[in-house]
C-alpha cells in the first residue's frame, strides 16, 4: 500500500521539546477526521486490545472490561514487577483500575521504557485505571490519560455518556528539565446515524486531537501552540454518507468531524482556552496549513485534493499546493456483475438508517468462498446466502436440518456474539 506523510512545521520548543506531528496517508479503509486514507500523525495513545493465543493461551476479543489487554502505540502491554520481570502467565485484570492502584508494565518488545497505570477512572475499578505515565530511556515521562497534571481531555470513554475508558491519549511529555508539551482533546456526543427507529439516532461518541501546547515550563505557562481546526461533513440521508458510525459490544462510535486546517502560533500569553477562542494581543500566527477535499466518485467520502502552507495572519501569502489525485476505483476494465443484478440480493433490503437490516460477509460453509449473512432486528427476516462463485448466490434456508441454518442472537447486539449452527 502506498504511503505519504506531509510534516506540519512547527516554531522551535525549548531545550529541543516540540511536537512531531504530521497528515499520513496509508490508504485501507480508514475514513477519519482527514477523509479517507488519511489520518493525524504523532498522537501517542494507550489502548485496549485482544489477547493471542502465542501470550495469553488463548485469543481473546475486547470486551470493554479488567480482562482486555493493553497496547502503546499498537505495541502489547505486559504485565510486570518493579524490576521488571514479567508477571506470572497467564496475566489477568491487565485493564483493572483501583483506588491507590499502581500496576507496572513493560512493551512485549522491549523498548527500555517503564510504564505504570495509576488510580481508577471515575473512581470505579472497572472502567479501568485512571491514568498511565510512561518513562523513556532518552529520560522523557509521557502521561496519558487525564491526571491532577493536566486538563488535556484525555481518557477517552467507550460510550456517550459512559465511564468505562477505551483509549487513554496523550496528555503531556516533559524532559528532565521538566519543560513540558500539552495536548488537548475534544469530546463530544453526536446523535446521528443509526437508532432504534427511523429519525432517532443513538448517540455516538467522537473524539479528535484539538491543540498542542508547548515550551511550558514549571514558571512559565506554554507560549506556541498548534491548532486543529474542524467542521462538520454535510449530512447526506438517502445516498452515500461522508459520516461514518462504528459498532462494538454495542458501544458506538462516529466520525464527523472534517480538519480544515492547523495553525501554529507563537508568544500566546496565558492559558487561555483551546479553539475556538480568539488568539489574545500580541500572539503571532505563524503558519497555516490548509486542506482542500473532493468527494470520490464511487464512495461519496471526503479525499484530501490539496494541501496549501500559508504564513502571516491573514493566510494570504501561500506556497503552491500539494495536490493528489485517487482512482475511482477497480481498473479500466470494472463492471458491475450481471448475475448479482439479476439476483434475489439485488431487491433484497440490505441496510437501512435506522439499523433493522446489515449485511455480514464471510465464508459460512467452510468452502472458501464469501457468503453473504443478511440479518435482521426481525429474527423471522434473516437470511443466509451462500456463494457459488461467478457472483451468484444461494439461499440457504432457516432451521436445525441438513442444509440449514439458524442464528442463537438474531439482533446481534443482544448477546456477548454470534453463534450459528449449519447443518450438512
Amino acid at each position: 500500500m502506498p504511503a505519504f506523510s506531509h510534516s506540519i512545521a512547527v516554531p522551535p520548543g525549548i531545550a529541543g521539546l516540540m511536537p512531531n506531528v504530521g497528515l499520513l496517508y496509508g490508504g485501507g479503509g480508514i475514513n477519519g477526521p482527514v477523509g479517507h486514507g488519511w489520518s493525524i500523525q504523532g498522537v501517542s495513545a494507550i489502548t485496549r486490545c485482544p489477547g493471542i493465543r502465542a501470550i495469553d493461551g488463548t485469543p481473546r476479543a475486547v470486551d470493554n472490561g479488567a480482562s482486555d489487554k493493553l497496547c502503546l502505540d499498537g505495541q502489547r502491554l505486559i504485565q510486570t514487577d518493579a524490576g521488571g520481570s514479567p508477571v506470572a502467565f497467564p496475566q489477568s485484570n491487565d485493564a483493572l483500575g483501583g483506588t491507590g492502584m499502581v500496576r507496572e508494565y513493560r512493551t512485549e518488545k522491549d523498548s527500555f521504557a517503564r510504564i505504570r497505570a495509576y488510580g481508577a477512572a471515575a473512581g470505579t475499578a472497572a472502567n479501568g485505571p485512571a491514568y498511565f505515565k510512561v518513562w523513556t530511556k532518552a529520560g522523557q515521562v509521557y502521561e496519558y490519560g487525564t491526571n491532577a497534571n493536566t486538563t488535556a481531555n484525555a481518557t477517552i470513554t467507550v460510550q456517550a455518556s459512559g465511564t468505562a475508558v477505551s483509549v487513554w491519549a496523550v496528555s503531556r511529555i516533559s524532559d528532565t528539565l521538566s519543560n513540558y508539551i500539552d495536548f488537548q482533546y475534544e469530546q463530544r456526543d453526536v446523535a446521528w446515524g443509526s437508532g432504534p427507529t427511523t429519525g432517532s439516532p443513538t448517540l455516538g461518541k467522537e473524539w479528535n486531537l484539538q491543540e498542542i501546547r508547548y515550551t511550558g515550563t514549571p514558571t512559565q505557562q506554554p507560549m506556541n501552540r498548534v491548532q486543529f481546526i474542524y467542521s462538520d461533513r454535510p449530512d447526506t440521508p438517502g445516498s452515500a454518507q461522508d459520516r461514518s458510525e462504528a459498532y462494538h459490544q454495542g458501544k458506538k462510535n462516529v466520525s464527523v468531524r472534517r480538519l480544515d486546517a492547523v495553525r501554529t502560533y507563537t508568544n500566546w500569553a496565558g492559558n487561555a482556552a483551546p479553539y475556538p477562542a480568539a488568539a489574545p494581543a500580541g500572539a503571532i500566527k505563524v503558519k497555516t496549513t490548509k486542506l482542500v477535499y473532493e468527494l470520490g466518485p464511487v464512495t461519496k467520502r471526503s479525499r484530501v485534493k490539496t494541501i496549501t502552507e500559508c504564513v502571516g495572519a491573514a493566510e494570504t501569502q501561500c506556497l503552491p499546493p500539494t495536490s493528489f489525485s485517487y482512482a475511482a476505483g477497480g481498473n479500466d476494465a470494472f463492471q458491475a456483475n450481471l448475475l448479482f443484478g439479476t439476483s434475489p440480493l439485488a431487491t433484497l433490503t440490505l441496510h437501512d438508517p435506522a439499523g433493522n437490516y446489515g449485511v455480514i460477509p464471510l465464508d459460512f460453509n467452510g468452502d472458501g468462498k464469501t457468503d453473504l449473512l443478511r440479518w435482521s432486528t426481525n429474527p423471522a427476516e434473516n437470511r443466509l446466502y451462500a456463494s457459488v462463485g461467478g457472483g451468484t448466490f444461494t439461499q440457504v434456508p432457516n432451521g436445525l436440518g441438513n442444509g440449514q441454518f439458524n442464528i442463537t442472537d438474531q439482533q446481534l447486539f443482544g448477546a456477548a456474539g454470534c453463534f450459528f449452527s449449519m447443518g450438512r
